[in-house]
This record gives C-alpha cells, structure tokens and sequence, in this order.
C-alpha cells in the first residue's frame, strides 16, 4: 500500500538545496536525527525527482506514535524555516493494526518506486507496515498540527505535502488519503500497468481513495501503478490502508528550486569576478556565488519556499570588489523549468544584471546568466611636442590602440581610427612615414586592423613644421573611431584622442631716434619684440633677434648700455627671452658719433629675428642715420669768404664747439685789423 503525505513544501524546498542536511526530528530527548533527501540526479527519474525531499524516518517509533501524544517531531531547513508536526499511527475501525517500520526504498525490485523512478533516496524514507495475518488488516498514518515559520517565527502557508505508494496496491487493498485542503493528483508511475490503483476517486476534495486492482506483482509480470497525491498548507494529512499483506508509503515535501549559473564568456580584465545571488520576496539572501577568475559559478540548486502572496524571487549578479564595471559587459540570459507543464513566466534573454521570478511549489527553474565584454577598445593620441614648436621642427604623433576585454578584433571586424589633419597641414608638411599599416589620404591618416585580447599596437606618424609658417600657428587635430556597439564605451573615453601644438611666432619691430646726426651726438635704438603667437614663448624655445652693427660702428661708438638682457659680442648685439601670449618687450641701445667724423657717414643697420619670428612690416627691422658735418658760419676776411666746408679741415680732430669757437676769435680779430688800418 502507499499512504503519501505531502510535506510542507516551501518548507523543504530550502532544505533541498542542501539535500539531506534538513533534519525530521523526534523532539524526545533520546531520538536521533532525521532528515530529508532527494532522489539522485540521473535521467528519467520522476517528473518531480529535483523539489520532493523525501523524509528520512530512521527513528520511526512506532510505539511512540502509537500512543496518545503521538510522536512529535520537527523539521529544521537551511534558510531558517522550521516544520513541526505530530506523527500518529491510529487504529481502523474494525481491523487489527499490524505496526509499521521504517525501510529503505525500493521496497523491491518489483516496486516502481526506487527502480523505475525516484532512485537513491538516502536514508529510510518508507513507512513499511508489519507483515499481517492473512486476514484483511489497517492503520492510518497521520500528520497532525502541522506548522511551517520562517526565521522569525512567523507562520507561512506556502507548501506541500507529498505522499507516494512504494509498494503495489492490488485488489483487495486500498487507499485513502484525508487532509485539511484540497488533495490532486501530483505523478503517476507505470500508468499502463496491469494491477496497481488506477482510479483516484475524490481528487479535489478533502479525501481520495482508491482501490487495488489486479493481482501481486513480480519482476517478470511488470510493476504495478503507483499514484503520487499532494495538499497545499495542509495543517493535517493522513494515509489509511487496508491490506493483508504488507503495503508502504513514503512522505516528502514538495518544494521548489530555483539555481541561478554563471557563465562568463570573456572578460574586460583578466581578473574581473562575479557574485550571484538568489533573494527571497523579504529581502533575503538565499544563495549566492562567486567565480573568482573561473569561467563558471553556481548557487547550487537552492530550495526556497514560495510566497503565498506571489512575492518574486530576484536572481541577480554583481561585480566583485575592484572588477571591472557591469557596465561593460552584456548580459545575456537562458532559463528552463524542469517541470513539465508549469506555466510560471521565466526572465527574458534581455534581462540585464538581475531578473525576477514567481516560483510555484514543484517548480524547478535554473537561470544561466552569461556575460560577455561589450567589444571595447581604447585609443589614446600623444604628441611629443607638447608645447610649441618652432618652424622647421618635427613633430611627431604616437597613437596607442588597446583591447581592453578578452575578445579578439579581427581582420573582418577591426579596430579602427581616423585623423583629419587638415587643421595640422597649413602649418606644416607630413613626412610620409605613419607605421603599423596606417595610409595617408588627402589630409587625413587612417588605421584598422585586428588585435587580439588584451593586445596593444602603436601607430606613429610626424610632420614638419613650415618655415616660415603660413597657418593658423595651431597643429590641431583629433583621431576619431566608429561608435561603440550599443552599451559600449566610445574609444576616445577617457581619452584623450586630441592633440594641440602651436607654433612659436612673433614680430619684431626696430626703430631710432636720429635719422641725421652730428658729430659727438648720440644715437638710441629701440627694438620691441611682440608674441602675435596662440602660445607662450618659453624658455627654451625663445623669441630672439640679432643685429649686426657693423655698417654703425664705423661711424659711432657702442655705449654699452644695452637693455633688457641684451648682450653685444665684436659687432653683433643679441637678445633672446620668454614671452606670455600678446606680450612685448622691449630692448634699447645707443652709440655716440665718431668726432672727427669716420666711416661711410650712414648709420645702417637691420636686425634679424631668430626662429619664429618675423619684422612687423616690410622694412620694419632696419633703420638707417646720415651723419653730417654741423653747420658752420661763413667768415670774410676781405678776400675770399671761409665756410664751414672749408675750416673743416684746419680743426682736424676737434670737435664741432671748438670749431664754432675758433671762427668766432678769427672774426673778431680780423674786424679790429681793419679798423686800424682805416685810422
């Protein structure tokens, strides 16, 4: 016979991930242990062979449950839930009692239960009645005052109780199963058999019998029909049959699972982790993983105990402690409910990083969540000139293309970059020398190529600055990529993609303070230099300017009074210094005519701007002093009259005063000459 009695559930269904780590109990000080099992894994095992965990009643004692208290016993899952409940063994009106022990499943080789389906249920999950007289013998087992809590103590009404026939029910033997909710029918074994219950009457109500048919079962002659019955919540559930024989039922509760896998396809870097997690509707956590640098995790088929109120479980995944963002991946999803028929709604392909799920008892639904990088790569551009260059410089340009994630680019999906150098090129000439495969076009250079995960290539390519420069004093220019797949990050973050170099430049601008001078006068020049250019002029690449000076000392002398940290070295005056943007500065220096005058009589001179620079306009760096002889009075001395031009060279090397001087003294005395001769 086959009393079956549906166990909480929800209840066990923690409990079943562990397996048999669940414990049934006798709450009598002096009773061992017992717990609850699944039936092994192997194919083709019962519909239901991963959510019933079959009771293990090893302290089965019949005695106690004989007696008026019953034998109490309670059940304590992984998870915190906790069953309790009183076992009985009652009489049948009419009929002896035989007794009834604990066994091991199957039975025998002839049974069903064990062989055909539901094998390797550890421990002694059958409750086996005592052989009987030839006469028509019975007991009820009953499963009273059942109660499920949660970790709290709170009461929960979200489980099952399972029972199922072990042995054969032939004719003459019968089965009837009472409970508080409704009974259905849960699995049928050997349905096409020719002796066994076949007819379930009452499914649906609060009590089902069936009656044997058929005769005594062998090996040979096939097993008989065994029938599977289950109650939802039931607060009491009992088996009553009737035999001459020996008959036997095992208990269980029905739960359900859920086990959420991880699969990691590649990964960004080789040290990302990742955690999974199952959570109950009350927030928590009921399984959980993590993958380390394997490729696969799982929680393990965890058993959980379904709201009553449908609250969803959410499985859900997390990027360990200093991996790479989830952002970064793509999740993709596969589910499938190892029960037959049941209409739970499963989390889409789509899902993300965590889905939800409203179980139902018997449901057993494994999610696997695969992640998969987003395609990434990074492109980084540098230049070596990170300043300003100066005309008739190189400058040159490293691009840096990385495979940040364990996928390869290949030659049919490559990496890729472009660089608009329009911006570069009226300033400058490219040199024709890009490397690793880049091609130049027009004015603009490009690249593509494959890189294996987690490769680096480098692309280098340089230009030579036009001197003069005729531009906009800027080689700006930005490589750009193919936008990223959708949730991908774009190449150039964080970049930078852009370089930015200017070119030195400023004007100089010379003038004088004499365009014609006199012996013993002095001459001042006056030198400014402007930065016209988008950067400052440095240090070490500064605005400078020479002037050769040896067309004005012929005709002066150098003070030595140059400004501003000019410097004079023979016949050439230097100067060179930093400039901010839009700056001047200004050098100045003087020379003091020759007297008696000496040279070509041209104070002639042109300064020449170093490297960057040029002359404000044309002509605007020479400047050009006559110097003349100073203009003397005529002088008469009754003869022919005297200038200036003509005492010149009786001064020699005296200077112009002593001249003026001396004509003055001769004409005085010529004048008193005269005066006397006419007295």
């Amino acid at each position: 016979m086959r009393p079956a009695a549906m166990l909480l559930t929800g209840l066990l269904a923690v409990a079943a991930a562990v397996g048999p780590s669940g414990l049934l109990t006798p709450q009598s000080a002096s009773a061992a242990p017992q717990g609850c099992g699944y039936a092994n894994t192997s194919a083709n095992n019962g519909e239901n062979a991963g959510t019933i965990c079959w009771f293990d009643f090893s302290s089965y004692d019949d005695t106690a449950a004989r007696s008026t208290d019953g034998q109490p016993m309670t059940v304590t899952l992984d998870g915190g839930y906790t069953a309790t409940f009183t076992v009985r063994n009652l009489d049948v009106s009419g009929l002896a009692n035989p007794g009834a022990q604990a066994r091991a499943t199957p039975l025998e080789d002839r049974f069903a239960f064990g062989t055909d389906a539901y094998r390797g249920v550890p421990g002694l999950p059958a409750v086996y009645s005592n052989p009987a007289n030839p006469t028509l013998q019975g007991l009820t087992i009953s499963l009273d005052n059942i109660q499920v809590t949660d970790k709290n103590g709170t009461p929960l009404t979200g489980y099952s109780f399972v029972a199922a026939d072990v042995e054969d029910n032939v004719s003459g033997e019968s089965f009837t199963w009472n409970s508080d909710t409704p009974l259905d029918r849960l699995e049928t074994l050997a349905p096409n058999a020719q002796s066994g219950c076949k007819d379930p009457q009452g499914l649906g109500t609060t009590q089902v019998t069936c009656d044997g048919t058929g005769t005594q079962t062998t090996v040979a002659s096939g097993k008989s029909t065994s029938q599977f019955v289950k109650a939802n919540a039931p607060t009491t559930f009992s088996t009553t049959w009737r035999t001459a024989r020996r008959s036997g039922i095992a208990f269980g509760v029905q739960t359900a699972k859920l086990t959420l896998d991880k699969n990691v396809v590649a990964r960004v870097a080789p040290s990302d982790s990742f955690d999974t997690s199952i959570t109950s509707p009350e927030n928590s956590v009921l399984a959980s993983a993590s993958t380390g640098t394997a490729s696969t995790s799982t929680t393990g088929s965890t058993v959980i105990l379904p709201s009553p109120d449908g609250g969803p479980f959410t499985l859900a995944e997390a990027a360990s402690s200093g991996s790479t963002s989830l952002a970064e991946y793509s999740q993709s999803w596969a589910c499938v409910n190892r029960k037959t028929g049941s209409s739970t709604a499963l989390p889409a392909a789509n899902s993300g990083t965590s889905a939800t799920v409203i179980p139902a008892v018997a449901d057993d639904i494994v999610c696997t969540i695969s992640n998969t990088p987003i395609p990434h790569y990074t492109v980084v551009k540098e230049v070596d000139e990170k300043q300003s260059a100066v005309p008739g410089q190189k400058v040159t340009y490293t691009v840096t293309v990385s495979n940040k994630t364990g996928l390869p680019y290949t030659a049919e999906n490559p990496a890729s970059f472009t660089d608009d150098m329009s911006d570069v090129l009226d300033d400058a000439t490219y040199n024709n020398d890009a490397s690793n495969g880049a091609t130049f076009s027009g004015s603009t250079l490009s690249w593509s190529g494959a890189l294996a995960a987690y490769e680096t290539k480098t692309i280098t390519y340089s230009v030579t600055v036009n001197n003069p420069d005729t531009g906009n004093l800027q080689l700006r220019n930005t490589v750009t990529t193919p936008p990223p797949p959708p949730g991908g990050v774009p190449p150039c973050e964080p970049g930078p993609c852009g370089t930015v170099t200017g070119v030195v430049h400023f004007v100089t601008h010379k003038s004088v303070d004499r365009t014609e001078v006199m012996p013993g006068q002095v001459v001042t020049y006056t030198v400014a230099v402007t930065n016209d250019g988008p950067d400052a002029i440095t240090a070490d690449k500064p605005a400078s300017f020479t002037d050769d000076l040896s067309n004005v000392a012929d005709d002066a002398t150098y003070n030595g009074d140059a400004s501003n940290g000019a410097t004079v070295s023979g016949n050439t005056l230097s100067w060179s210094g930093p400039l901010a943007v839009g700056e001047t500065k200004t050098v100045t220096y003087s020379f003091t005519v020759n007297s008696p005058m000496t040279g070509d009589k041209q104070l002639r001179n042109v300064i020449i701007p170093g490297i960057g620079g040029l002359c404000d306009t044309p002509g605007g760096c020479g400047t050009t002093t006559i110097a003349v002889p100073p203009n003397f009075p005529k002088v008469s001395t009754g003869g022919s009259a005297v200038d200036s031009a003509q005492l010149l060279p009786l001064v020699g090397g005296a200077g112009g005063a002593a001249m003026v001087l001396l004509a003055l003294v001769t004409m005085v005395l010529l004048r008193r000459r005269q005066q006397g001769e006419r007295a």
